[in-house]
């Protein structure tokens, strides 16, 4: 074992009868090891705790859309689609982070669901059409030099809302 290298040795009697004799209980762990088990219990935890408040406040206005008999609109408008729904969640889960002011959903009226942020000087829109089909609009009224922009989201690939949900998370109002 090299010098320099620290190691966290839990003893599983701390006055062992044999006098000159150490043991442990436990075999030594790195401690970065437990440092590495300390932040995947955190980083669990966090997330557990993003999908909890994900799940109180969004879901049931999800599952609500869903129950919307057909017409909701007047104009025919079906309800969301229940993979509609499970995809939306599913990208709130992927981009949200903890501290991500929730947004504010609507349905469409194509079975979708609209999911926006409007704050701190960032206009965040998502039309999820379906799954895997979803238009992005962002605009930073804040930053002049960025001008707006929008895409589609067609594929698992979600980088395209890293920049703006990072902005939304971290801006002070």
């Amino acid at each position: 074992m090299s010098r320099d290298r620290a190691l966290q040795y839990i003893e599983a009697n701390a006055f062992p009868r044999d006098l000159g004799v150490t043991t442990t209980g436990r075999q030594a762990e790195p401690i970065r090891l437990s440092y590495e088990k300390f932040q995947q219990e955190y980083r669990s935890t966090v997330e557990r705790e993003l999908e909890r408040k994900v799940e109180l406040q969004i879901r049931p206005q999800l599952e609500e859309f869903a129950q919307y008999p057909v017409g909701w609109d007047s104009y025919g408008a079906p309800p969301l689609r229940s993979d509609t729904k499970d995809f939306a969640l599913s990208v709130l889960n992927s981009i949200m982070q903890p501290s991500t002011p929730l947004p504010h959903v609507a349905p469409s009226s194509v079975g979708g669901l609209h999911v926006e942020w409007h704050e701190k000087g960032i206009d965040l829109e998502l039309h999820i059409i379906a799954p895997y089909n979803c238009d992005v609009w962002f605009s930073d009224s804040r930053n002049p030099q960025h001008p707006p922009s929008s895409g589609k989201i067609a594929t698992a690939d979600l980088a395209f809302l890293s920049e703006p949900i990072d902005l939304l998370t971290s801006r002070q109002a």
